[in-house]
């Protein structure tokens, strides 16, 4: 996931962090600065999830940029959605010409899902306090 803001400056002894889930049930991963308002996270490869919760899950995201403490987290409204990867049934056509234009068919397999792609706007984040 690339996050979008501003004031992402390497410095030695600090790590940013991404948060993804509530300040009670969350995973933390390491983040890259891709430049000045550019940072890079890669996705847990699990979360942590209450009995009851099953996917699609939306999660709140938070970053951090700091020393061992790693706050203040990033408040926004801005969600994460974990979800188990769709299969596809049927894809027509199966070959397309490089540099043309076509339209491809999906169809996905009966005990698969598909959901609403999530807009494209750029994430803004903000600390508050």
């Amino acid at each position: 996931m690339i996050v979008q803001g501003q004031g992402f400056v390497e410095e030695e002894g600090v790590t940013p962090r991404c948060r993804f889930g509530s300040a009670a049930n969350f995973a933390i991963v390491e983040a890259e600065i891709l430049s000045y308002t550019r940072l890079a996270c890669r996705t847990p490869e699990t979360l942590p999830l209450t009995p009851t919760a099953a996917l699609p899950i939306d999660v709140p995201f938070a970053v951090a940029i700091s020393g061992d403490e790693f706050s203040p987290w990033t408040k926004t409204s801005q969600k994460f959605r974990f979800y188990t990867q769709p299969a596809y049934d049927v894809v027509t056509p199966i070959e397309v010409d490089v540099g043309r234009v076509s339209e491809v068919y999906v169809s996905a397999a009966d005990d698969s899902e598909f959901f609403e792609p999530m807009p494209l706007t750029p994430l803004a984040l903000t600390e508050d306090g």
